[in-house]
């Protein structure tokens, strides 16, 4: 039973990531080697380098993975957007730069075999419990999730 309530969280979180990512134009950041690279405005898709004095450089990155059933029960993230650790402290997505990154635990209910942890990088200082689970695409209310330049939900344990 509690691997379907895990596999259906991480199966609504990937539907709320994708849908989100849909209505979002994609930016031409991009990084190689450790370094940022964005591309020149007006339509000119040459990437240009940004120099190491100007941009943070990326300290670790954070691919996406697939959740399964032998993850349901491991104490890994699932991870489900692609986010960037940069030298500054700061945190960045292929769109978007945020100041942190919040693990924010708790349990969806009374009979939850274990409590949910949810990822947030963000803007905002605080997200509570209760906006996490709901912003994570376990809410049908579009007004319970973040505008993403303000947080983006990228993970889940």
């Amino acid at each position: 039973m509690k691997k379907s309530i895990y596999s259906l969280i991480c199966f609504c979180s990937l539907i709320s990531t994708l849908l989100c990512a849909c209505g979002t134009q994609q930016s031409g950041t991009a990084v190689k080697d450790g370094s940022i690279m964005d591309s020149s405005e007006e339509g000119d898709n040459t990437a240009v380098f940004q120099s190491a004095a100007q941009e943070p450089s990326v300290v670790k990155t954070y691919e996406v993975s697939a959740p399964t059933e032998e993850s349901a029960g491991d104490d890994d993230f699932v991870i489900l957007v692609r986010h960037y650790e940069l030298s500054d402290g700061s945190w960045k997505t292929d769109t978007h730069t945020y100041q942190y990154r919040l693990e924010i635990t708790g349990s969806l209910g009374g009979n939850a075999a274990k409590d949910s942890t949810f990822v947030f990088l963000s803007n905002l200082e605080d997200i509570t419990f209760d906006q996490a689970w709901k912003a994570s695409g376990l809410s049908s209310n579009m007004n319970d999730y973040f505008k993403e330049e303000d947080a983006k939900y990228v993970a889940i344990k």
